[in-house]
């Protein structure tokens, strides 16, 4: 695997190239972020919201043919403003960051709430007791496939990355990341067996804006995280990591659009269509092959 970077940092460089998944369908003008999979690969949850923030409603998206559908509604969400959903390894419950009212009492930050899967769907949404949630503000759930929960929160300084982990059919009190540091870090996801774990950081040092990071699970624990190389991370905003039901693939919301200026002056028309295009800059959702990755964190553990 090459590895390069800018300021002699040293990335992880993977052979994939990303692609856009979906383009037109789940990818689109407007802001996309995270991806999550039921176990068959066959149906992604992800996010679509206003650039402030404003509104934020989860969608869903079946594969039939070998095509993605058209993105309906999530049944649990519309109302509130929900993001990040995170299915569970064993496709039996997706959990998901809520602003809902919690007892009946109006909220001001973010609970992790989950749904738990039925014969008909989904069950009716319930606030994760304890655990994450003794935090103010939590976002970004991900969970490993012996329940260990990942996910990041605010504190004084900006946003940190926490474990709670499922001890006794219950979440255990939050614990900070080995790795934490001054700067913002969020977003995490944990492959099921909690080898890899991707977040985004604002302000480590790496190739600007906002940049994806890895860091291995190995003997000696979590190791000082790495950013993804140049085929990944750019200039602009890279973030909102998700994984592939097989963990095989990385999703990543990206910013990228075309660089440069036209080759020509832009009529109103061009202008708009360019505005109201894809590659207009909100974000979308990218999809590469880490598989090597994977093995490289097997062999090392």
């Amino acid at each position: 695997m090459a590895q390069s970077a800018p300021d002699t940092v040293t990335a992880v460089q993977l052979s994939a190239t990303p692609r856009l998944f979906a383009d037109g369908v789940i990818s689109t003008q407007d802001f996309e972020f995270n991806a999550t999979f039921t176990p068959d690969g066959k149906t992604v949850f992800f996010t679509k919201a206003t650039p402030g923030w404003q509104r934020m409603v989860i969608l869903y998206s079946e594969q039939k043919n070998g095509k993605w559908q058209e993105p309906k509604l999530a049944p649990f969400s519309g109302q509130y403003r929900d993001a990040d959903p995170f299915i569970s390894p064993d496709g039996q419950k997706l959990f998901f960051m809520s602003d809902r009212p919690v007892n009946g009492e109006t909220k001001v930050d973010y609970d992790i709430w989950f749904v738990s899967k039925t014969k008909g769907g989904w069950s009716e949404p319930q606030v994760v007791p304890g655990g994450p949630n003794t935090l103010k503000d939590v976002y970004y759930p991900s969970v490993a496939a012996n329940g260990n929960m990942y996910f990041s929160a605010l504190t004084a300084s900006g946003m940190d990355l926490y474990v709670s982990k499922w001890e006794n059919s219950q979440y255990a009190t939050p614990e900070k990341l080995p790795f934490n540091t001054a700067a913002t870090d969020l977003d995490p996801i944990v492959t099921a067996d909690e080898r890899l774990l991707f977040f985004t950081s604002n302000n480590r040092k790496a190739f600007g804006g906002a940049d994806l990071f890895v860091s291995v699970n190995g003997p000696q624990g979590w190791s000082t995280p790495r950013p993804l190389g140049s085929s990944v991370n750019t200039s602009l905003n890279e973030g909102q990591p998700g994984l592939s039901a097989d963990n095989k693939k990385l999703y990543f919301t990206s910013a990228k659009m075309p660089a440069g200026a036209r080759p020509k002056q832009a009529s109103y028309k061009e202008l708009l269509q360019e505005l109201r295009g894809t590659y207009n800059g909100l974000g979308n959702i990218y999809e590469v092959d880490i598989s090597e990755l994977l093995a490289l964190a097997t062999a090392s553990h």
